[in-house]
C-alpha cells in the first residue's frame, strides 16, 4: 500500500499547488489522487476517509467545472464572520453524528477524528470549488488533524504530505488574499 500512499500524496500535492497558482489543471490532479486514497483509507478501515475522498474526486468534476466558467464568475469571495458561524455550527453538528455512528456500529479506530475531517474537508473542498477564502482556514486546521490521524494509523507518507499541505494552506490563504486585493 506504500505506493498508492506515495501515488496519492503525490497527485493531491500537485492538486493543492495547482489550486494555489489558480490553474484549472489542478482539479483532474486532484481528482486521481482522491481515488488513489479512496483505496488507501478502505484498506486502513478509516471508512468516512475513504467515502471523503470519493467525495473529493466527485467535487473535484465539480471544481473543473466551476474553474471553466469566465473569470468574472468564479472571483474569491468571502464569508461572513456570522455565515461561516454558522457553517462551522453545521459542520459539528453533522460530525457529532458521524462520530457516534462511526463508534457504535463500525471498526473505525478513530471515529470523532474520522468524522471531523470528512465534514468539514466536504465543506471545504466546496469553498475551493466556489473560491471562497475561508476555505483556506479550514485546510490549515484539517490538515494538521490528518496529521495526527495519520501518525496513530502508521501512515507516514501521509502524515508528512499533511504536514506540508498544511504550509500550503497558508501559501494559498495568502495569495488567494493578495488576488482578492486586485
Amino acid at each position: 500500500m506504500r505506493w498508492v500512499e506515495g501515488f496519492s500524496a503525490l497527485f493531491n500535492l500537485l492538486y493543492v499547488i495547482g489550486l494555489i497558482r489558480h490553474k484549472r489543471w489542478a482539479w483532474p490532479a486532484g481528482f486521481l489522487g482522491c481515488l488513489l486514497a479512496v483505496i488507501l483509507f478502505y484498506d486502513q478501515k478509516l471508512f468516512l476517509e475513504s467515502t471523503l475522498n470519493l467525495a473529493y474526486a466527485g467535487l473535484a468534476v465539480f471544481g473543473w467545472i466551476q474553474w471553466g466558467l469566465p473569470t468574472r464568475q468564479i472571483s474569491i469571495t468571502s464569508l461572513s464572520f456570522f455565515t461561516a458561524i454558522q457553517i462551522g455550527g453545521i459542520g459539528l453538528i453533522i460530525s457529532g453524528i458521524l462520530s457516534y455512528v462511526f463508534a457504535r456500529f463500525s471498526s473505525n479506530p478513530n471515529p470523532i477524528l474520522d468524522s471531523g475531517i470528512f465534514t468539514f474537508s466536504i465543506l471545504a473542498t466546496y469553498g475551493q470549488a466556489k473560491r471562497i477564502l475561508q476555505n483556506w482556514h479550514a485546510w490549515i486546521l484539517i490538515n494538521l488533524a490528518m496529521v495526527l490521524l495519520c501518525l496513530w494509523r502508521d501512515l507516514t507518507i501521509y502524515a508528512a504530505y499533511s504536514a506540508l499541505m498544511t504550509v500550503l494552506a497558508f501559501a494559498g490563504l495568502r495569495s488567494w488574499k493578495l488576488e482578492d486585493r486586485l
